[in-house]
């Protein structure tokens, strides 16, 4: 009888892909299917970012901290983000958000091209919270203003990023526009307690 039951169960009812009904292992198959098709849109995001000039700075005004490759990808991190702190309370700032973002404006934009890239720098001050502050290419570094050359803390940096990508194409948040709306609202309180 368990034998027959366990078979029962494997062969129950469930919704397919399309809302028709059949047996829970099509439903699984469709599932997997879903997860190919997102990993497939998502390689050919990625192939689109890189194929974004990251050999200058582009922005609004003087908001000019990011390649247009950087743009793409920080707008893609921070929406995944978002919308993952949303769904979960577990979601880590430093490991899903801050690290591949500071990698990418550290390591990776402006490829060879050292004064495309972002920087520490030594924090001014007996009272500094910190011994080093991020600078942003082609600034003023720690002589300069903060939240503008440098910035004192990861907070500062991603808002700095959201606020420069919204500014030159908002269109790059908009998939997770509700989400992001809801993280700067946090960062920016984040900074402000800083």
């Amino acid at each position: 009888d368990a034998a027959n039951s366990m078979a029962h169960i494997s062969l129950s009812v469930a919704e397919d892909c399309n809302g028709g009904e059949e047996a829970v292992g099509e439903s699984e198959r469709c599932k997997e299917e879903e997860e190919q098709e997102q990993l497939a849109s998502e390689a050919e995001d990625d192939e689109s970012i890189l194929d974004q000039d990251d050999t200058a700075l582009c922005g609004v005004g003087n908001a000019k901290t990011l390649t247009l490759q950087s743009m793409h990808l920080c707008a893609r991190l921070i929406g995944k983000f978002a919308e993952q702190s949303q769904q979960s309370e577990d979601a880590s700032f430093n490991n899903l958000l801050w690290t591949p973002l500071w990698m990418q404006l550290r390591d990776s934009q402006g490829g060879d091209e050292a004064e495309l890239k972002w920087t520490y720098t030594k924090s001014k001050g007996e009272l500094a919270p910190r011994s080093f502050w991020y600078v942003a290419p082609q600034s003023n570094g720690a002589e300069g203003n903060p939240g503008v050359d440098y910035f004192e803390t990861e907070e500062a940096v991603v808002l700095r990023v959201l606020k420069e990508v919204r500014q030159f194409d908002p269109s790059l948040l908009t998939a997770h526009e509700a989400e992001v709306a809801v993280f700067e609202v946090v960062l920016t309180r984040a900074v402000e307690k800083n």
